[in-house]
């Protein structure tokens, strides 16, 4: 269909019809006939004031003959008149938003449409041109304009409205995988602000926005990966997705700034369970438990609101479980139950995988023995059992239920139970891949890699799987590879890749990455190269995990302080390889960000305790190296770790100021920093500023004032050993009273002495 003429019956017709449903369809009007809603009405507006300028259109349905004569005579007809200036600018800059969201720039359709918004704040047709300045800020409330003025700011926000329609719609369109889909959602988030920020400017109903518009800005939030969104930290500092998502809810909830629609008896719906839920769960992925809690108070408060479901309660628990707080996820499970809330089969598996979390086997292993009792009496016709926890009659056993289990069994190392349980599941027909992945981790962690391999020659899965997926059984044999290399076993572990090959399982990115740290281990530095090359030959990119394991296998068991001191006979030619060897990783790190492949804390902070470590320790270059990464923001010199390995380096070197200095740097140390400096302290005999750092930060009853409140480091063994050996070495009397002293004090903390620890 071509554009909608305001001549003739026919496009009067079409355009009336095109009005009514503009509240409901505005896109796929806007799509099905080239110009949008707006641009139609303000065509409208013109030919009836008869001071606009028509464009030429076809008529629907028409010969060429005769479509050629109908163009001809509307062009005579439009000649003369001219659309408002106001109106024709905004359509103008519609139209490049349009031609920028075809080639995906999202970014310049978000500068244009803020000129747009810019645009319609100064205009005179509000009476007042501070309504939205340069800066987006609101900063006195505009008159409404009446008359012609009023039709030409109605068509003028109407364009507007539909111009952040078509951003939005972009933005919040799937997927929302990759750094890509952070970036698209953050700036669909940005037009929404610029309009509820710009509410004075835009007429009614188009200051406001759209419920729906809201919900898929919901979806999208919750859907971003917490990996990339913290990929994407650095660009955009001040974007949260899951509190961004919680206002969202809280403006859904309240009703303002949201537009309903506006046909007649039209009736809000009160929100869904799942929109709550969206959200609880993405504070959840982020670990932010008391944000959880406020959507739930969020919840019960809200008037129509759906009441707690066993959704609510165990996406709660699979938050705690994650966390390893055992007592919240009791404390979860009471409320429930005090609210009279009957677990169902998905409640019951988070509860027994939250305890498998919490390193609670037993008591998982107890509820799930519970639940299958009641199930064979409910089989048997003997009636429910009513067992206390999660036994209730709704929750029932599953296939992820028994994968769940058998997850505990393989942690804990009991392979015997965990054999037994699969049997049980084959036997019930509940056997899957992932049963054969975790059997297999099962075996590996007892070191059983015969029955690992066992296993997988009976039970890998050979049907068909999708082009483009991995194979479904890709984990198990990664966990026997790295099982291998892990023990000493590099030639095996290279024969699980040949085997892999054979049953046509393709490696992935943690296949390759395990085999490369097996052959950097056993010092096998250019096969390890060689399966570098080969994996980027096959096309998997290599991650900063690939190449953190590389690094940390190339500069694995360092020469020992005997070789440094010549009691070991090749002590000199073991370092000499030793500095070869962190030579070589340092060329890796080079090549790791010239891929553009970022080096983080891990990567650093290994090298540079490697430095650390040679003979005579690489300090100069270790500081070089840091500074260099500060200065190309790739990594600040204020990294905790990172500054905690410069501590170690500068102690090694004796340079208490550089430590000191690197120390300084942190902004909340934590114990792992603070041993670390008081160790630099004691080498060079600086005891009186290791006990006035000890006092400062780690003493009972001290507090320290930081940004995050008053904060204490709790010292462990280590901070007494420290200390303690370095008293003791000056062998005193004075020293060794005030040992004693320390060491009492420790006992008193409820610190358990270490092997180099007896008492005094």
């Amino acid at each position: 269909m071509g554009r909608v003429g305001t001549q003739g019956t026919r496009g009067g017709h079409l355009f009336l019809g095109v009005l009514k449903l503009r509240d409901k369809f505005s896109d796929r009007a806007s799509a099905a006939f080239g110009l949008g809603p707006g641009e139609q009405r303000a065509l409208q507006a013109a030919a009836a004031r008869g001071d606009g300028n028509e464009s030429p259109s076809r008529s629907p349905r028409m010969s060429p003959a005769s479509r050629e004569n109908n163009g001809r005579t509307r062009q005579k007809r439009a000649m003369g008149r001219k659309v408002d200036p106001l109106v024709k600018r905004l359509l103008d800059m519609k139209r490049e938003v349009q031609q920028h969201l075809k080639t995906n720039n999202l970014s310049d359709a978000l500068r244009i449409l803020s000129d747009m918004m810019t645009f319609v704040g100064q205009t005179p047709l509000t009476n007042s041109t501070s309504a939205y300045n340069n800066n987006k800020t609101r900063t006195s409330a505009p008159q409404i304009p009446k008359g012609s003025n009023q039709r030409i700011h109605m068509d003028s926000s109407l364009v507007v409205d539909e111009t952040i329609r078509l951003v939005t719609n972009r933005a919040f369109a799937s997927p929302f995988g990759g750094p890509q889909a952070v970036e698209r959602v953050h700036i669909g988030v940005q037009a929404i602000q610029m309009q509820l920020a710009c509410r004075g400017a835009l007429s009614k109903p188009y200051n406001t926005v759209p419920r729906w518009t809201l919900l898929r800005a919901l979806m999208a939030l919750t859907a971003l990966r917490s990996n990339d969104v913290r990929h994407m930290e650095r660009h955009f500092p001040n974007f949260n997705p899951s509190i961004q998502a919680f206002r969202i809810l809280q403006r859904l909830i309240t009703g303002g700034g949201v537009r309903e629609s506006l046909q007649p008896g039209f009736t809000r719906l009160p929100l869904d369970e799942r929109d709550f839920s969206m959200v609880l769960n993405s504070f959840v992925n982020d670990g932010k438990m008391d944000m959880a809690h406020k959507v739930v108070a969020l919840q019960e408060r809200t008037e129509h609101a759906p009441p707690l479901s066993p959704v609510a309660y165990s996406i709660l628990i699979k938050g705690y479980g994650r966390s390893h707080d055992i007592e919240n996820v009791k404390m979860i499970l009471s409320q429930a139950d005090s609210n009279g809330v009957i677990a169902d089969t998905i409640m019951l598996n988070s509860v027994i995988d939250a305890y498998v979390n919490c390193d609670c086997v037993d008591e998982a292993t107890r509820i799930f023995n519970s639940v299958r009792y009641s199930q064979t009496k409910d089989l048997a016709a003997t009636g429910s059992s009513k067992e206390a926890t999660s036994s209730q009659p709704s929750a029932q056993l599953n296939r992820r239920t028994y994968n769940i289990i058998l997850k505990g069994l393989a942690k804990v190392g009991d392979l015997t139970q965990a054999l037994k349980l699969s049997n049980e599941m084959r036997r019930a027909g509940l056997w899957d891949d992932i049963t054969t992945n975790t059997l297999v981790n099962a075996a590996v962690i007892a070191s059983e890699f015969n029955i690992a391999s066992k296993i997988l020659r009976n039970c890998t899965s050979m049907g068909n799987y999708r082009r483009g997926k991995e194979h479904p059984n890709i984990e198990a044999y990664t966990e026997l590879l790295d099982g291998y290399g892990k023990a000493g076993m590099t030639d095996k572990a290279m024969g699980v890749l040949k085997l892999m090959q054979e049953r046509g399982v393709e490696p992935n990115a943690i296949t390759f990455t395990c085999a490369i740290g097996a052959l950097a281990r056993d010092k096998r530095i250019s096969q390890a190269k060689k399966m570098f090359e080969y994996m980027e030959k096959t096309g998997v990119r290599a991650t900063a995990v690939t190449y953190n394991t590389f690094i940390a296998g190339l500069v694995a068991d360092p020469p020992t302080e005997d070789d440094k001191g010549g009691i070991s006979d090749n002590g000199e030619a073991l370092y000499a390889q030793y500095n070869k060897f962190v030579s070589e990783a340092l060329i890796l790190t080079r090549k790791m960000i010239a891929n553009r492949v970022m080096p983080n804390a891990i990567t650093i902070s290994v090298l540079v305790d490697a430095m650390g470590r040679c003979n005579p320790p690489r300090m100069a270059e270790a500081q070089l190296l840091v500074k260099d990464l500060d200065k190309k923001e790739i990594l600040p010199l204020t990294n905790e770790r990172v500054a905690t390995s410069l501590i170690k380096i500068c102690g090694r070197c004796g340079d208490i100021q550089g430590a000191s200095e690197s120390f300084q740097m942190i902004q909340n140390p934590d114990v792992i920093a603070l041993n670390a400096f008081l160790d630099a302290c004691c080498r060079v005999g600086n005891l009186k500023l290791a006990f006035v750092t000890f006092k400062q930060y780690a003493a009972k009853g001290t507090h320290r004032s930081t940004k995050l409140g008053n904060r204490q480091i709790e010292p462990d063994v280590i901070t007494y050993s420290v200390l303690l050996s370095a008293l003791l070495s000056l062998n005193t009397n004075t020293a060794a009273k005030r040992a004693r002293v320390l060491y009492r004090d420790m006992k008193r903390q409820g610190i358990s002495a270490d092997i180099g620890l007896v008492d005094v």
